[in-house]
Parts: C-alpha cells; sequence; structure tokens
C-alpha cells in the first residue's frame, strides 16, 4: 500500500513544515520538496506515494478517509460504560502524538523522588505504549476501512489496529 501512487495527490498537498521537521529530527538536510521527498524514496515517476501523503500530507484524510485515531475511556473492566470519546486526524506523526497525549491524559501518573527532583511516573511504561502506538500505524492495513482504536480501562489499555499477522501468519504459527 505504502509504494502505491496517490493517483489524486499534489506536491501541494504536502505540509513543508512535517517534512522539514522530519528531515531535522533524522538528521537530514531539507533542499527542496522533490528533492527530499524523491530521496526518502517517496515519489515515483514525480508523483507522492500513498508514504509521503500520510506522513506528510496536509490533509490525507482528504485521500485516506481511514487514516484516523479513535479513543476511548471506560468507566468499566467492559465496554458498558464510555467516559470520553474522541476522534482524531492528521498525518501519522500528527496521529501517534494525539495517541500519547490521550493515554498519558487517561491514565495514572505516580511520581518518584531523585534527589530534590521529583520524577513523574505513568502506571504503564511510556516506553511500552509508545512502542504499540507506532506498531499500531505502521504495521496496519489501510485497505481496510478502519482507524486506529485506543480503549482505556480501569485495568487495561488496548491499542488495536485494524489487518492480521504479516503474510497471514498466525498466533500458533508464532508460538511454534
Amino acid at each position: 500500500w505504502d509504494v502505491e501512487i496517490c493517483v489524486k495527490a499534489k506536491l501541494t498537498d504536502v505540509n513543508i513544515k512535517r517534512l522539514q521537521w522530519f528531515l531535522k529530527k533524522s538528521g537530514r538536510e531539507y533542499h527542496s520538496l522533490e528533492n527530499s521527498l524523491d530521496k526518502l524514496s517517496l515519489l515515483y515517476d514525480e508523483k507522492l506515494l500513498n508514504a509521503a501523503v500520510i506522513l506528510f500530507g496536509k490533509k490525507p484524510q482528504q485521500f485516506f478517509p481511514n487514516a484516523k485515531l479513535r479513543c476511548a475511556v471506560f468507566g468499566t473492566t467492559g465496554t458498558s460504560l464510555i467516559l470520553d470519546r474522541q476522534e482524531f486526524e492528521g498525518n501519522l506523526f500528527s496521529l501517534m502524538e494525539k495517541a500519547e497525549e490521550y493515554i498519558l491524559k487517561n491514565i495514572h501518573i505516580g511520581m518518584r523522588l531523585e534527589g530534590l527532583y521529583r520524577v513523574d511516573v505513568p502506571e504503564i511504561d511510556k516506553d511500552a505504549f509508545r512502542e504499540a502506538i507506532i506498531n499500531a500505524f505502521c504495521h496496519r492495513d489501510y485497505y481496510e476501512y478502519d482507524s486506529v482504536n485506543i480503549a482505556i480501562f480501569k485495568d487495561r489499555l488496548e491499542i488495536r489496529s485494524p489487518g492480521g499477522l504479516y503474510g497471514g501468519l498466525t498466533i500458533e504459527q508464532i508460538k511454534k
């Protein structure tokens, strides 16, 4: 999916500031829009690939209405009482940031002291749920019309994305 041409997208659909932010974070230089996208292998015959649009698009949902994030907080361990529900749209980087913010806003944050300083400690390890968020967006099936979904319960956090395991792999095969 990511290496297919996004037929209706144009270079003007790319958020240059987000691309420049990414290049700076990854230690690369921005020369021009086309040059930078080409060096990232996000162009084919001067046309934007799906990956370029979903990563750096101004409004990726214009092309991919399923590229969104749905979040909810549940009042019980089951799914009967929804305390909060929100949907987010944007490029994948902003969706991943929104997912992390939403989780941190809706879980308990403890603390510990290190010398004279207070250090916030989320009840769920930040690195663990950040990895799950990234995997949910990067490994999902974008052919399926669904979103990445985050459900926060009193006793757990669920992060779901559409699609199965790569190449039709099953849980039983993984266990073996």
